[in-house]
């Protein structure tokens, strides 16, 4: 198991990109963000967890006013990370 913490700054994303050999689980610690799963689109607030499943396309938008802090796990060591193209 792989387990990070990322902070995302108001108004702040990070690029989509997907993980083809593992899901990966989102924890919000604080604030708000929208994550872009797919064609599908979910906010998260502190307290709500997501998993997203392998091989798919994903991104967070930090769509609040203070930073947000998100715990992230994998199920595994080893994970690929590839960004969609433009």
């Amino acid at each position: 198991m792989t387990l990070g913490r990322t902070i995302i700054r108001p108004g702040k994303r990070n690029p989509r990109h997907r993980h083809n050999t593992c899901e990966e689980v989102l924890y919000v610690l604080r604030g708000r963000v929208r994550h872009s799963v797919g064609e599908e689109s979910v906010v998260l607030e502190s307290g709500d967890t997501l998993t997203i499943p392998a091989g798919v396309f994903h991104n967070a938008m930090n769509i609040g006013h203070e930073d947000a802090d998100v715990i992230v796990a994998y199920p595994t060591g080893q994970r690929d990370f590839e960004l969609e193209s433009p």
